[in-house]
């Protein structure tokens, strides 16, 4: 795969050169194949029990990548982690698609449960964080997860959307058990911080009516 800068693939959506862009939808829908390929390996059983096919799911996420004026593909590096390598593009690619896979092939309610159960393990407030696990919303940790960065979202699927073990995802990620501890540990506290913060502002604006 040709190394696309964020500058070129912006470039290339607005001005509609269309030998560029030709060339851009040809790398993006290699990335999309190769993103699918490797989400339903490690699911041996959407292999089996789903009648959709390829080509099925390449439409659909090149839908979600095009759709709203290229809006997902213009994002493309727009994140302060970014470090552009050859294979930039591609992995970002590969991480939309597997996102859109999620939803295609598996059920949106299915980890919540153990999200609520995190919440609650939080020690600074123990009284507190079983309070809010108990009676959130999904609505409410739908917006919560919606407000996380790249990052945070793809480390969110892997634990409660995939639930793979802890030690596949610190091969993964190329981290150690403590690291990733750590790391999960601040996703559910922003979780957490997202939601007081909506709570706050919703109390303001009904102490302004």
């Amino acid at each position: 795969m040709a190394q696309w800068t964020p500058d070129e693939v912006r470039h290339v959506l607005k001005s509609g050169e269309r030998p560029r862009r030709e060339e851009l939808m040809t790398e993006v829908c290699r990335a999309v194949e190769a993103g699918r390929a490797h989400f339903l390996y490690s699911r041996a059983w959407l292999r089996h029990s789903s009648d959709r096919s390829q080509q099925d799911d390449v439409h659909d996420v090149i839908v979600r990548l095009l759709e709203r004026e290229a809006r997902l593909l213009i994002k493309y590096g727009d994140y302060p982690e970014f470090i552009l390598t050859e294979d930039s593009l591609k992995k970002y690619v590969i991480g939309i698609t597997w996102n859109v896979m999620r939803k295609l092939y598996q059920k949106p309610t299915a980890y919540w449960k153990e999200v609520r159960e995190d919440i609650a393990s939080l020690d600074e407030d123990p009284g507190y964080y079983r309070g809010m696990a108990r009676f959130v919303h999904v609505l409410d940790l739908e917006r919560a997860v919606a407000s996380l960065s790249f990052g945070d979202q793809e480390l969110f699927g892997s634990i409660y959307v995939d639930q793979f073990d802890p030690i596949k995802i610190c091969s993964q990620r190329d981290i150690s058990r403590p690291a990733f501890d750590a790391q999960k540990s601040r996703l559910v506290k922003r979780l957490v911080k997202f939601m007081n913060d909506e709570s706050g502002r919703r109390s303001e604006d009904g102490d302004n009516v």
